[in-house]
């Protein structure tokens, strides 16, 4: 199983497209006070498709509402796309509903842009690797 804490970095997956929540976004996972992340920036659906299917990434981050796809149609096509993978979705969407639909469709988490920190994106991202590498076991 993996160890909370992996000895290298860390190979994020981010989807979002609006400038400002990229930005902080990538700031708080480079302050994170934890293994580093390396961040594969991809700014539409299309465009992170393409990515998991060639790129080596531990885990993707993905907002729900980018140009090209909105909701949880975002997720359920990242989800098809990379069934090996574990997603967590960032979104500026607060709605309980939606978290639980992404979780219990396959998301290890669901994290809110308005009420995260740099500390909980990283434990975020760190035990839905270690989770989903326990399922796959």
């Amino acid at each position: 199983m993996l160890s909370i804490e992996p000895e290298s970095p860390i190979q994020v997956l981010l989807l979002e497209d609006q400038e400002d929540d990229l930005f902080a976004t990538t700031r708080m996972l480079r302050d994170a006070d934890a293994p580093g992340f390396t961040i594969t920036h991809a700014s539409s659906l299309t465009e992170a498709i393409m990515c998991v299917r060639t790129d080596r990434s531990d885990v993707v981050l993905t907002d729900l509402c980018v140009g090209d796809s909105e909701g949880l149609a975002t997720f359920e096509s990242l989800r098809r796309a990379a069934p090996n993978l574990p997603i967590v979705v960032l979104s500026g969407i607060s709605e309980r509903d939606v978290a639980i639909s992404a979780v219990r469709k396959g998301a290890q988490d669901y994290l809110c842009k308005g009420t995260m920190n740099s500390e909980l994106l990283t434990r975020s991202l760190l035990h839905a690797i270690s989770r989903h590498r326990a399922e796959q076991a």
